[in-house]
């Protein structure tokens, strides 16, 4: 439940948390003398979890990522339920006191299984997260048949009415968005999507009272849902599976285009009419764009070096006699760049005669190796979604980049993130280690059309930093963007204490009322 929420739903920093801190709650609810107290008779209980159970396969099933929110706290609330469902289990089947620590200790092994299936095993089987639709149908098979007699029509019409409220407020905006994305497919087609989310809805309410029924119709749905875990944005032209996440290509009919998704994280895409042109964060009249473009021709771009690949949308800026090299910590990322089926960024520079280098690992370790001054322009790429790389941006950080430079270099940092803040820590970093630093945001205005078409990509806004050792460094390359200097008046960035390998406060960066920094963040679907 975790990665689906933080990789598919939402991804939002520390977000984590509330499903452990679920988890240890209801571990400590089961095996309490409390809840045992609570006078709730056993089908009134059980109809709660069948209800919350059909509603959340019907957000499933209607892949319903524009209610982030709504879905993220339907998702809560059923791993609540169900976690308190199998843990008064345990704890009713715990043997006598003289059986305890084995018990529990049976019990501890268990815990370590999971984990070992969840992060190991899980991502070299399947390629989607197919283990919590098995996790969700086990722990409803844990269910026992409640009498014949036990009033259930109408606790099951009001599970019914909930699930089919669920699935009107989510599943139909997600089934325009399909429509208008595949208009030209037989109406029978784009039928079937709400046409078998009834169906199955219908099933469930059925079924209700036979547990492996019930836990064998839900497994059947959400692992359809998940296989058929689509965009709205077009239909998954490629995926694979890795330790880090679930990578997705997606054919952009509306805009011609390929898109590259971790979650729903947008992390590249390429015009197939337009193969040249630079997107998303990296857009010619942006603020990295219009740098890299001022320096044509300097010395500074004989040699660049990227951390965090994409789909390598930086290397259309480069031209014949110069050298990039991006240091990415997923191979198969590089796979993905490298498919000319896809994206052609990177084959397009080759032919243009500029050298491209791929450096697999962790881009800190692996900069390490490169000799003093190798690089005339470092390019910072790795803040978006989540998972925020802290050791990317401490102190030690940036004195390693800065190591790394050539004299009169830059270091660009892309720190376009909706849920946190990283200007005033870059700003803090830099005045620790007696360097320049200036920052731009470009705000990206949708036109009317844009707004219209929910099934295209729409332009996304950025937020830059740029770090160099004399301000003079600055004045070629920022000349054609408008960058903000936070030592001016009006201009200051909230103070914050420099982070560190030995300190960090991820709480304290992130943007709770507002932003000081307008716009920019992960780009969700």
């Amino acid at each position: 439940v975790t990665q689906h929420i933080t990789t598919d739903i939402a991804a939002v920093p520390l977000l984590w948390v509330i499903p452990l801190a679920f988890y240890l709650l209801t571990f400590i609810l089961a095996f309490s003398t409390l809840l045992p107290r609570i006078p709730v008779r056993p089908r009134y209980a059980d109809a709660a979890l069948l209800t919350i159970t059909i509603a959340l396969t019907a957000e499933f099933l209607a892949n319903a990522v524009a209610y982030s929110r709504i879905a993220a706290a339907l998702h809560l609330v059923a791993f609540f339920a169900l976690a308190l469902h199998v843990h008064t289990n345990l704890a009713q089947a715990r043997p006598p006191a003289r059986k305890v620590t084995e018990f529990f200790l049976f019990v501890s092994i268990g815990g370590a299984l999971g984990g070992v299936l969840t992060a190991i095993v899980a991502p070299l089987v399947f390629d989607e997260i197919y283990e919590y639709p098995l996790a969700i149908a086990l722990a409803l098979a844990c269910r026992r048949r409640l009498s014949e007699r036990t009033p259930w029509a109408p606790r099951l019409a009001g599970a019914g009415a909930v699930a089919l409220a669920v699935l009107a407020a989510m599943v139909l905006p997600t089934i325009a968005n399909v429509v208008r994305a595949d208009a030209q497919a037989p109406l029978f087609a784009r039928a079937l999507q709400p046409i078998g989310a009834v169906l199955v809805l219908a099933l469930l309410v059925v079924f209700a009272r036979r547990p492996l029924a019930f836990a064998a119709i839900t497994l059947v749905a959400l692992l359809g849902a998940r296989a058929t875990l689509g965009s709205s944005l077009g239909p998954t032209a490629h995926q694979v599976r890795t330790f880090f996440g679930v990578h997705k290509v997606i054919d952009v009919r509306a805009s011609a285009a390929h898109a590259f998704l971790h979650g729903v994280t947008l992390h590249g895409q390429q015009y197939a009419d337009r193969p040249l042109e630079p997107t998303l964060y990296f857009r010619p009249e942006g603020p990295l764009g219009s740098a890299l473009a001022a320096l044509r021709g300097s010395p500074l771009r004989t040699s660049i070096a990227v951390t965090g690949l994409g789909v390598g949308t930086i290397a259309a800026y480069t031209e014949a006699g110069e050298t990039i090299t991006y240091y990415e910590i997923d191979p198969v990322v590089v796979d993905i760049a490298e498919d000319t089926r896809f994206f052609t960024y990177l084959s397009d520079a080759r032919a243009r005669g500029v050298t491209v280098n791929h450096v697999v690992g962790d881009a800190r370790l692996r900069m390490e190796e490169a000799a003093p001054d190798s690089f005339g322009i470092i390019v910072v790429d790795a803040f978006t979604s989540d998972a925020i790389p802290v050791h990317l941006l401490t102190v030690e950080a940036i004195e390693l980049y800065l190591d790394k430079l050539a004299p009169a270099g830059i270091v660009f940092a892309n720190i376009s993130n909706r849920h946190v803040d990283m200007a005033p820590i870059f700003a803090a970093n830099a005045r620790e280690l007696g360097v320049h630093m200036r920052y731009a945001v470009h705000v990206v205005e949708n036109t009317e059309a844009d707004l219209r078409r929910d099934d295209a990509i729409r332009p996304i806004s950025s937020a830059w930093i740029a770090l160099a050792r004399e301000p003079a460094h600055f004045e070629r390359a920022l000349a054609a963007f408008p960058w903000r200097d936070p030592s001016d008046p009006g201009e200051a960035l909230p103070d914050v204490r420099p982070w560190s390998d030995n300190y960090s406060n991820l709480i304290s960066a992130i943007r709770w009322t507002g932003t000081h920094i307008a716009g920019p963040g992960p780009a969700d679907e």
